[in-house]
């Protein structure tokens, strides 16, 4: 069995238990207090704010604030788009 057969294999029976246990979960979550559940969903969220605040904090040229707003790297991507067709077929014609 090759290591993609295996992965496929692997999330079937993982879904499936999922499945039959998901009503067994749901009663945990809410037999559980509130401030736990929330505190559960916090850390799990962690690694998501390091990221994010490591990206708003790092010093390099792409992640730069323009006086307009946004970044360095979304004014390049914005500046470099396609610019509105005016041949055959365009809407644009006249």
């Amino acid at each position: 069995m090759t290591a993609r057969n295996l992965a496929a294999v692997s999330a079937g029976v993982f879904y499936l238990c999922v499945g039959l246990l998901g009503a067994t979960v749901a009663s945990l979550l809410t037999a559980m207090p509130h401030a736990l559940v929330l505190a559960v969903a916090g850390v799990g969220l962690l690694a998501t704010i390091e990221a994010s605040l490591a990206s708003a904090l790092s010093r390099g040229r792409a992640h730069q604030r323009h006086p307009g707003g946004g970044t360095a790297a979304a004014s390049r991507h914005i500046s470099t788009r396609a610019r509105p067709a005016t041949g055959h077929g365009s809407l644009a014609q006249t």
